[in-house]
């Protein structure tokens, strides 16, 4: 089950960490390559979607979106500072004050 998180007003919902497991082998077995590069300024203008690139001063990984046309993190949605709500599966959410 996904996980959501609410900062905000705003719900994103995450997946679990075998999802991201999931689509990263996906992609590279689909082509079989990591393309690395120096920071995320540094890619190239228009990536490829069966490729995955890798931005050496954070150490994230990304990958083309052909539909959005950018490069999207695959497994870190950034810092989610105040987190009001997180639900789990039948965990119960807290809301920090």
């Amino acid at each position: 089950m996904a996980v959501q998180i609410t900062q905000n007003g705003i719900t994103k919902t995450l997946p679990e960490a075998h999802e991201v497991n999931d689509r990263i082998n996906h992609l590279l077995e689909k082509n079989g390559g990591i393309k690395v590069y120096a920071t995320l300024n540094s890619f190239p203008k228009t990536g490829f979607s069966n490729l995955l690139y890798r931005a050496e001063d954070t150490d994230l990984l990304y990958c083309w979106s052909r539909i959005n046309k950018r490069y999207e993190p695959i497994g870190n949605y950034g810092e989610l500072p105040q987190i009001q709500v997180i639900h789990g599966g039948t965990a119960k959410g807290t809301t920090n004050k």
